[in-house]
């Protein structure tokens, strides 16, 4: 049977009865896969390529995150049937592939764009207990050293009656008989799997019956409260229709015993309180609810009927749904439902359980509450439309769509919040009520800004504003590109996006030239007010100035040609030559030829020498380290804590309580922060940094702007970390065993957001936190070791898998989005894990040194390691296994060091800050505090 399903896979939270986990990517990582989701009572079936995993109920997952394609119960139109599908099948689909022969104990999976049925009957059970080699344990015959247990026999007790014989089986052999037709018939028409015949050979080899129970007295209810408080609780049975219509052969059911013995005893209390809660608190509640509630429901529903709209929606129950798979049984409740006092949307999940249940009373619950909207609507009677829509019928997204259309734009505004709808629609809804301040503040936290536009295609006015609002704050973050890129559209951002563009050429950079070419495309008579800034950029010599050449040529060749952009060319067309010429890369002579192409010069293109060309080998894929040292007496005034290197070959450096200094590359102080700096929080645009100074436990935290060379106070806080870096819009930091993330636009600090999944615990900390601009990771410890990774913008949780066994003697130290954590035991050495696919990596450890880790990228990791007579800065490769390079600082005692790109910035207590660019080992900055 063929199909083509309108929606071939599931999407968002599902209740799956199972896994389709595909093998295609390696028995191994498929075997991995499955025994992730294996708990006792879940059957693993082989389907050639494939693997089902069933579950022995249904299991709330995210289909997106999951470990294989979901299987989840698409019911069709007649009662009772339904399909277990890896699609998103209608009921009509369903009902499609039914009358096509397929049957309620198959799957449905999609291969190519078209659904096929698999049966579970046909196919192989599998044993993951099998998968345990044991190929390397040795068993060894042992003999108790005391006597053999003594036999006891047990008499029968007296007065034991045989059962009735009206209830033995006249004729046992003729029942299994006859129970062997019957359920072959039901194999035959489809009904059974063929596996239901296997378990026939039991019953036909019983010639007896248990003996039927007996109405229990007083005595035998005592009996069993007194069995009941002694032994513990049994489970339930699978509740799932797939699970019934597929019942495990004798060898499934032999292991799920062997899994299932002897399960551990609860608390007393507990199997006491479960005893009363089965026994006799559900069925009492049952009888005096089920009157109770009864009447109550027969006085609201008359209430609709009569059109007594105001008393019907003070009496109304919410529809909701069943409780999450996982969650604890809430509570009976005693009393019948209460009126409310308001129509307040609340759109909070009930707290007790209610004997209301059942489809047709849903059904009809849901179809007065729908004319009940309509009416209300039709009378101008709004608010109580949208409480219907939102708290009665669990429709927050209509009653949004209801208060707009009406125009109630703040109260759709709070209830999309309230709701926690997609926050696109949030940021419309914000911009619709007149709140630009809480819009942005849901496009900052969730990074929504392409979804909002496109969400606002069809209104302008809003969808200009949204671009002005958003220009103006990735300005105020530093983040002058995007500002730009942004803003250049709005008519009246023009003297904003030219002060933007200012600063960004102040800056300097790839991004800068860029903007250069744009903006002599673009307006050709400020050429004389770029010459200077062309000039200094063919002045310049050294990898980064021939790259900035690179991305000049690149950006210019797809601009439109004029006069401005030919002068330009010209110029660093003969800075290119020179360089090229003395370098001799390949990459160096075709810049200078497109250059020259841009010039529009044939004396130039004539005048163009040839040279040979090589491949040179940078510093870090050669064969050797970049090495150097600096001896003792080599030193500065005062110790520097931390540094960072600028672009325009300056530095930034922590003098401790001294404050902070911004030094030219020649050494010259430019600027003196007073605010105590210890350490340094760098901005991914080069252009602020967070300053922070130790005070005991806590961080004195100050804000700097590098252009500006002004610092201003922020506030004190205790972290258990935080990240090095930052986006200039929020720090993330963990604090009492939660990430955070502080908004650092605020005037005082603040949570603007964090994943939300980290709950603060008593004694849990988060030991280390590293994030980039696509993510975010944390190792937290409580009882055991959890590492954390999210994705950005949005938080969104990737893996929290546990940290695998370690030594106690080794902590992590650092960790990096990409999953590669760093650890370091008591002794001093460092090791590095990426992951189960990688080797471990460790680092070598001299005797009698230690380490710290400073830095840690996906690929490389900083490490300052400590001797009695000087402190050695090493850059190790982890892809390599190598050292790339190594600087040592004789006579220093403690120092940091940190990698961005291919700049190595290192600096100690004996006041030496040396700044090396690996891609061609020359010293961009070497200077004495």
């Amino acid at each position: 049977m063929i199909h083509r399903p309108r929606r071939l896979a599931h999407r968002g939270f599902v209740d799956a009865v199972g896994l389709l986990v595909d093998r295609a990517s390696g028995e191994r990582d498929a075997r991995a896969r499955v025994l992730s989701r294996w708990t006792p009572g879940t059957a693993v079936y082989a389907l050639g390529g494939r693997y089902a995993v069933i579950f022995a109920g249904t299991r709330r997952v995210r289909a997106e995150q999951c470990e294989g394609a979901p299987l989840v119960r698409c019911p069709g139109s007649g009662s009772g049937a339904s399909l277990s599908s890896t699609a998103a099948l209608s009921r009509a689909e369903v009902d499609a592939l039914l009358e096509d022969g397929a049957r309620p104990d198959q799957l449905a999976i999609v291969r190519g764009g078209l659904v096929e049925t698999l049966s579970l009957s046909t196919a192989s059970l599998v044993d993951p207990g099998a998968w345990i080699d044991l190929a390397a344990v040795t068993l060894v015959e042992v003999t108790s050293l005391g006597a053999p247990p003594r036999v006891v026999v047990a008499p029968p007790e007296e007065g034991a009656r045989p059962a009735p014989a009206a209830l033995r089986p006249r004729d046992p052999a003729a029942m299994a008989s006859a129970l062997s037709h019957a359920l072959g018939a039901m194999v035959a028409r489809g009904e059974l799997p063929a596996s239901a015949l296997s378990h026939l050979g039991a019953l036909e080899g019983s010639s007896t019956v248990a003996p039927a129970p007996s109405p229990r007295g007083l005595g035998a209810t005592l009996k069993a409260l007194w069995s009941s408080l002694l032994s513990p609780r049994r489970r339930s049975a699978p509740s799932d229709g797939l699970v019934r219509a597929l019942p495990p052969p004798p060898e499934a059911a032999g292991a799920q015993a062997k899994v299932a013995a002897a399960p551990p005893k609860s608390p007393w209390w507990d199997r006491l309180r479960g005893w009363f809660q089965q026994r006799v608190a559900q069925p009492a509640a049952q009888r005096v609810q089920g009157d109770a509630q009864s009447r109550y429901l027969e006085r609201m529903i008359e209430m609709f009927r009569k059109g007594d709209l105001d008393e019907a929606l003070r009496h109304a129950l919410p529809l909701g749904g069943a409780a999450p798979p996982g969650a604890p049984p809430k509570p009976v409740t005693w009393a019948p439902p209460q009126a409310r006092d308001a129509l307040t949307i609340r759109l909070q999940p009930s707290t007790h359980s209610t004997a209301t249940g059942g489809s047709t009373l849903h059904a009809l619950l849901r179809s007065l509450y729908r004319e009940a909207v309509t009416a209300l609507e039709a009378e101008g009677r709004i608010d109580e439309a949208a409480f219907t829509l939102a708290e009665l019928l669990r429709e927050p997204g209509e009653a949004v769509a209801l208060l707009e259309r009406h125009g109630r734009l703040r109260l759709a505004a709070e209830l999309a919040d309230t709701a926690a709808l997609a926050p696109e629609l949030r940021v419309r809804q914000w911009l619709l009520a007149g709140e630009p301040a809480r819009a942005l503040g849901v496009v900052r936290r969730h990074g929504v800004f392409d979804a909002a536009l496109t969400k606002l295609a069809d209104d302008p006015a809003h969808s200009v504003a949204l671009r002005r609002l958003w220009a103006r704050h990735l300005a105020s973050v530093g983040d002058h590109a995007a500002a730009v890129a942004v803003g250049s559209s709005v008519a009246d951002l023009a003297d904003e996006v030219e002060a933007w563009t200012d600063a960004l050429l102040a800056l300097g950079g790839p991004a800068a030239v860029r903007v250069m070419v744009r903006r002599l495309a673009d307006r050709p008579e400020r050429f004389e007010a770029l010459r200077s800034r062309l000039e200094a950029l063919a002045g310049e010599e050294g990898v980064g100035a021939r790259a900035e050449r690179a991305v000049f040529a690149r950006a210019a060749s797809e601009a439109k040609p004029n006069e401005a952009l030919a002068m330009a060319a010209r110029m660093l067309a003969r800075a290119q030559a020179r360089d090229a010429a003395r370098h001799g890369e390949q990459e160096d002579l075709q810049t200078l030829r497109t250059l020259v192409s841009l010039s529009r010069d044939a004396v130039l293109s004539e005048d163009v020498p040839t040279w040979p060309t090589f491949a040179r080998v940078p510093p870090a894929s050669g064969p050797a380290a970049w090495r150097r040292t600096l001896t003792a007496a080599d030193t500065g005034p005062r110790a520097v804590y931390d540094a960072v290197a600028l672009r325009d070959g300056g530095a930034l450096l922590a003098l401790g309580e001294a404050g902070a200094s911004l030094r030219d590359r020649d050494g010259r102080e430019r600027a003196r922060l007073d605010e105590p700096t210890h350490r340094i929080v760098w901005s991914d645009h080069e252009n602020s940094a967070l300053l922070l100074g130790a005070r005991g436990a806590s961080w004195r935290v100050a804000r700097l702007d590098v252009a500006r060379a002004t610092s201003s106070p922020w506030g004190e806080c205790t972290l258990d970390c935080f990240a090095q870096d930052y986006d200039g819009d929020s720090w993330v930091v963990g604090q009492e065993g939660e990430v955070l993330a502080l908004d650092a636009t605020a005037g005082e600090m603040r949570a603007m957001g964090g994943p939300g999944r980290t709950p603060r615990t008593d004694h849990a900390r988060v030991r280390c936190v590293g994030r980039d601009r696509a993510g975010v990771a944390a190792v937290r410890v409580l009882s055991v070791i959890e590492r954390w990774r999210w994705s950005l913008p949005g938080w969104t949780l990737q893996e929290k898998p546990l940290e695998p066994l370690r030594p106690a003697d080794r902590e992590a130290v650092a960790v990096h989005p990409s999953g590669t954590t760093a650890r370091r035991s008591a002794s001093g050495a460092v090791e590095v894990d990426r992951g189960k696919s990688l080797p471990l990596v460790e680092l070598p450890h001299p005797a009698g040194t230690q380490s710290e880790v400073t830095h840690l990228t996906s690929d490389r990791v900083v490490v300052a390691r400590r001797s009695p007579d000087a402190v050695t800065v090493l850059l190790w490769s982890l892809s390599l296994g190598r050292s790339l390079a190594e600087l040592r600082l004789e006579g220093a005692t403690s120092a940091r060091a940190r990698i961005y790109g291919d700049v190595l910035t290192a600096c100690d207590d004996r006041g030496r800050v040396l700044s090396v660019d690996l891609r061609s080992g020359a010293v961009l900055l070497d200077l004495r505090a």
